[in-house]
């Protein structure tokens, strides 16, 4: 939820501050959400289905990992811009 709440966020931010790696933010948080959120998804009903979804275990972490490195450069373009507003 909160992931999603970020993109919005960002989506609507209109031109008030700058994003250096926004693209990168973006792209991250959307192929994160994605692996994370439906690789469990698809474990989660793989009995439902009758199917056999194990091979998406490994993808659920990289996933996981997107979306940490997606909050990292909020945090560090945050950063950032509170130093450039310093000076």
């Amino acid at each position: 939820m909160f992931h999603g709440l970020i993109l919005v966020m960002i989506a609507l931010k209109g031109h008030s501050f700058h994003l250096r790696y926004e693209k990168w933010i973006v792209s991250l948080f959307g192929v994160g959400i994605i692996l994370f959120s439906f690789s469990i998804y698809l474990l989660n009903i793989q009995d439902l289905l009758r199917l056999d979804f194990r091979l998406l275990g490994p993808i659920t972490p990289i996933g996981g990992l997107l979306i940490i490195t997606a909050w990292l450069l909020i945090f560090i373009d945050a950063i950032q811009l509170i130093m450039i507003k310093k000076h």
